[in-house]
């Protein structure tokens, strides 16, 4: 890691770019679980097309049973119909769901990790964002 800071350095990045680097590589060197997350991914997206609709209706049926929300609104056959249309998504740090000058037409729901609801502002002739409001696991917004 020093040795990228130093280049970095060196070629006069931002220090502020330096630290969102050093953050995004940080964040991927640390998680494991994420890794054999998605090796598990790959290995359900080998399964036969019916095997895998099924599983993966599945794993989205549940993560819609954990969201009061929608569990205590809807009956469960429509929660069902509802499952097929889930789309899973893994981000990286620093991504960016939801552009500010964008129409947004999803509802996200957040299980693990935390996403920052930010602003870009410029400060000094530096882009950058400002954090507004984290949001937690088991979120809902849009």
């Amino acid at each position: 890691m020093g040795l990228l800071v130093r280049h970095l350095k060196n070629r006069g990045v931002s220090n502020y770019l330096q630290m969102q680097v050093r953050k995004y590589f940080e964040y991927w060197h640390q998680g494991r679980d994420e890794s054999e997350g998605e090796q598990c991914d790959l290995m359900i997206e080998s399964l036969s097309a019916n095997l895998r609709m099924e599983v993966q209706n599945d794993i989205r049926y549940r993560l819609i049973n954990q969201m009061q929300l929608l569990k205590s609104n809807f009956s469960i056959p429509f929660l069902k119909k509802l499952s097929v249309h889930i789309k899973t998504k893994r981000t990286k740090p620093e991504e960016v769901l939801i552009e500010e000058s964008n129409i947004n037409d999803k509802l996200y729901y957040l299980v693990k990790g935390i996403v920052n609801a930010s602003i870009a502002i410029e400060k000094d002739g530096v882009n950058g964002y400002t954090t507004v409001k984290p949001i937690n696991p088991n979120s809902l917004f849009d």
